[in-house]
């Protein structure tokens, strides 16, 4: 995860090219919030899958094992973007890189979102030409992670925090890693 804080506005942790923090832990958080001083607090991240080359992929569904899902201003859609030039283990660049990437791959709302169970989110056309770009290349699929809210560049009200937690490709057990179906 790739952490944005910044006393100074919404805009500046927003639209920053580079994060305050970066965590490649086990689970990974998505989120965005606002303090009472205030203070501002936007979260993203990337997952990465590896795919065989060569493949012509019909459909495809990517799995998340949540862990939570919550905040004041939802509901929100977790959304699936473009993550091609994020690093293979995160660093401050990848927030900025992330900023541009608003097309969605696929989404899953928030209210749908499921606690300690699979979340199933379908990769959209756009999803799946990207898919197939990385299969044809023999390149692993990299894929960004937003809220709609960070990419319809909404700030956040006085005092709220919205997150979304689920276990990412660096997870230590492979029973919770994100995982990909695919149609060929």
């Amino acid at each position: 995860m790739i952490q944005r804080t910044d006393i100074d506005s919404w805009a500046a942790a927003h639209d920053a090219a580079s994060a305050t923090h970066v965590y490649n832990n086990d689970v990974v958080e998505i989120y965005r919030g606002r303090t009472a001083a205030p203070t501002y607090f936007l979260g993203r991240s990337g997952i990465v899958f590896p795919v065989s080359s060569g493949l012509t992929i019909i459909s495809a569904s990517i799995f998340l094992y949540g862990n939570s899902a919550s905040g004041d201003e939802f509901p929100d859609d977790i959304v699936l973007v473009d993550g091609s030039d994020l690093a293979d283990t995160l660093v401050v660049a990848d927030y900025g890189d992330l900023l541009n990437d608003i097309i969605s791959y696929g989404s899953i709302n928030s209210n749908n979102f499921v606690a300690e169970g699979w979340n199933e989110i379908a990769l959209n056309a756009s999803g799946i030409a990207a898919l197939q770009a990385a299969s044809t290349a023999g390149n692993n699929f990299r894929l960004g992670v937003r809220l709609g809210k960070d990419i319809s560049d909404t700030a956040p009200t006085l005092s709220h925090y919205d997150e979304v937690i689920f276990y990412g490709s660096n997870s230590s057990s492979s029973l919770f890693k994100p995982w990909i179906v695919m149609i060929d």
